[in-house]
């Protein structure tokens, strides 16, 4: 009965905090579990600079001291922002002008191994000169001009990848350079499909850019030999629209098209393809942005303001903003924070918040390590054993030699000239166990009785013989 109130007072006890615990988990756990709500309410872009100004093309770079934002307004401005988006400060003093401290801009691109050089493509007189920068856009110098480029075709395109490596496109042909546009050498002419279409669209791949991608709007075009050589992708429909290139700078072969209201998508260099729909899109794909350190999550902005994302390399897609303000010209985004999305267009720069999957470390390394370890742990053992098994014969052999007393032979050749047989007979009547059939062999002592006048003598000379016919015996 004294056992009753303490087996109930504990319990009780324990159900009186279980929900005060519980609570407290739950508060604890409340902020987490809102955060993907969060970010996707707050999806909604907001203005962040440049308002009422038509922004064309968006490029982000991280650098020590932070992430740098590149623009370019209508009218070839080129401007810079180093704060986010707040402010903006234009970097294109250094190049050619065009009436009113105007630039034509025909391409440019911001290196993604190297995020203080830019190179540009400036139109400046009849020609199209290639200029570059090593300080994020504060001073321009001319590059190399390719061979036959100033006046026989107009460069129109642009591609990086890494190394220093460059590509630019005329209206027929395809030149290359290995130094960052410091020599150039002509890789072939372009495909008939795309000789002076404009606008050209032209990617590299970055890891590996002889692999190029082009397209002039309908149908795209191939090469993995850097452009010596173009094959049409056969696995998109003939006559296929497209409206932006994009490629994975993380994993080779994965390519996006973006079409009408559709992306297509390969993932083995364009020998094959799926389209894949965007739920609600109701225009052209204008532009496509891939995470640059996670290539299987895309972003997709469509003519009607609308932005998609897939986080499957383009295999399902969800829309993560409504039909906007304005329409879309260029996606960016904050590479350093890797928290927020950079829209452009008409009005301006927006932005909105994103969470951003986290890149994965391959296990290249770690596999190699363990397979080159494991042989060299087997080998090393298997020798082991076999050496120290051969010495433990070598004792067995000499062994051998033990059994044949060779101080035998030597007492037996000094016991016939010497007097004193008697200290002789000790050590051979012990070691010629064969020779016990000589002992009774007395009468060949007459031989010696001269030497021995005593019956005394007779006796000792007795085994004095028996040795001198072991020797004899012995060989048997």
């Amino acid at each position: 009965m004294d056992q009753t109130p303490v087996a109930t007072s504990t319990p009780h006890w324990y159900r009186q905090r279980v929900p005060q615990l519980a609570l407290a988990v739950l508060i604890f756990l409340l902020p987490l579990a809102v955060l993907p709500f969060v970010w996707a309410q707050s999806a909604a872009r907001e203005p962040v600079g440049l308002r009422g100004q038509a922004v064309q093309r968006l490029e982000s770079t991280a650098t020590g001291a932070g992430s740098v934002l590149y623009a370019q307004l209508a009218g070839g401005l080129l401007v810079r922002s180093r704060d986010g988006g707040a402010s903006f400060e234009r970097i294109d003093a250094g190049l050619p002008h065009v009436g009113l401290g105007w630039t034509s801009l025909i391409d440019w691109l911001a290196l993604q191994g190297d995020p203080w050089n830019l190179v540009a493509l400036v139109e400046q007189g009849n020609a199209v000169q290639v200029y570059a920068s090593v300080d994020n856009g504060d001073t321009w110098q001319p590059l190399t001009q390719p061979a036959g480029a100033a006046d026989a075709s107009r460069l129109r395109a642009l591609a990086g990848g890494a190394g220093g490596w460059l590509a630019i496109a005329g209206q027929q042909t395809l030149w290359t350079s290995q130094d960052a546009g410091q020599t150039w050498i002509v890789a072939a002419r372009l495909p008939p499909e795309l000789v002076g279409k404009q606008p050209l669209l032209l990617r590299a791949e970055w890891r590996n850019p002889s692999r190029l991608v082009a397209s002039s709007g309908a149908g795209v075009w191939l090469s993995d030999d850097g452009g010596a050589t173009w094959s049409i992708a056969d696995g998109l429909p003939p006559l296929a629209e497209v409206g932006a290139l994009a490629l994975a700078s993380d994993r080779d072969g994965l390519i996006y098209i973006g079409g009408r209201e559709l992306v297509f998508v390969s993932d083995d260099d364009g020998v094959t393809w799926q389209a894949v729909e965007l739920p609600g899109s109701t225009g052209m794909v204008r532009t496509l942005l891939v995470d640059p350190r996670v290539g299987e999550t895309v972003m997709a902005a469509d003519s009607a303001g609308q932005v998609y994302r897939s986080d499957d390399a383009g295999r399902h897609w969800t829309r993560t903003t409504s039909e906007g303000r304005q329409s879309i010209a260029a996606l960016a985004i904050d590479v350093r924070s890797r928290d927020r999305l950079f829209s452009a267009g008409d009005d301006g720069i927006w932005a909105q918040g994103i969470l951003l999957q986290q890149p994965t470390p391959t296990p290249t390394a770690t596999a190699t390590a363990t397979s080159t370890a494991t042989p060299t742990a087997t080998s090393t053992d298997t020798p082991s054993p076999t050496m120290t098994a051969t010495p433990s014969a070598t004792p067995t052999m000499t062994s051998t030699p033990t059994d044949t007393a060779t101080p035998t032979r030597t007492a037996t050749a000094t016991s016939p000239p010497t007097a004193t047989p008697t200290v002789t007979v000790t050590p051979t009547s012990t070691a010629t166990f064969p020779g016990e059939t000589p002992a009774p062999t007395a009468p060949p002592s007459a031989g010696q009785t001269p030497s021995a006048p005593t019956p005394t003598d007779a006796a000792t000379s007795a085994p004095t013989t028996a040795p001198t016919e072991a020797p004899t015996t012995s060989p048997r």
